[in-house]
């Protein structure tokens, strides 16, 4: 599948690998119930960019690609989220484990994640930021999962540097979370939508 994937992604030009080696060094030692739900998550991501691509649509369009997401993933998002997204933005979905669901494919311009550490274990693993930084942004997401935050809000959260860890290319930009809001299903939070603006630290 991740073959597949990174198949789709090269169509569009962006360069992904789909893993550090046919042997899945990092899917391998996962347990049997989040192997299950890796494929799971990665079944639910082609089936979303092949219903993009049977449209006639582009993945690139990241407005498109995060409206069918929402609709197969079953999130409603704040009414407004929309307005804030602008181009080359990276649209991020969380649930409540810190995993990320789906992210727009420019989020791929700036790690060099294979997409096996991507689905194969927490993304958070792979990167890396000022632990001040990672605390306010976990008290954040804890805010925006127990309805502190009910629609899209600025977390007011300066820009900052994050770096790649044990990655093919080690990449360093600075960062700058722009908006969230809570993703709700039968009108529970279940996850959170975040805006991600980048620029590479000169």
């Amino acid at each position: 599948m991740c073959l597949y994937y990174a198949a789709l992604l090269a169509k569009e030009g962006f360069r992904v690998r789909p893993f550090r080696s046919p042997e899945l060094p990092v899917f391998s030692k996962l347990k049997d119930s989040d192997k299950q739900a890796a494929i799971a998550q990665v079944s639910t991501v082609l089936e979303v960019f092949e219903e993009v691509l049977a449209q006639d649509g582009s993945l690139k369009d990241s407005n498109k690609l995060v409206w069918r997401a929402l609709a197969r993933l079953g999130w409603v998002p704040s009414s407004d989220i929309f307005s804030h997204m602008k181009d080359g933005d990276i649209v991020c979905f969380h649930d409540a484990g810190q995993r990320m669901i789906f992210q727009t494919l420019t989020f791929f311009d700036w790690v060099s994640y294979t997409l096996e550490d991507l689905y194969g274990g927490l993304w958070y693993t792979h990167s890396k930021r000022e632990d001040a930084m990672a605390q306010k942004i976990y008290e954040f997401a804890v805010e925006v999962f127990t309805g502190v935050h009910q629609e899209s809000v600025d977390p007011n959260l300066p820009e900052h540097v994050m770096h790649e860890v044990d990655t093919e290319e080690m990449l360093k930009f600075w960062i700058k979370i722009e908006r969230a809001c809570p993703l709700k299903s039968d009108g529970q939070i279940t996850g959170m939508l975040v805006i991600n603006r980048c620029r590479w630290v000169e």
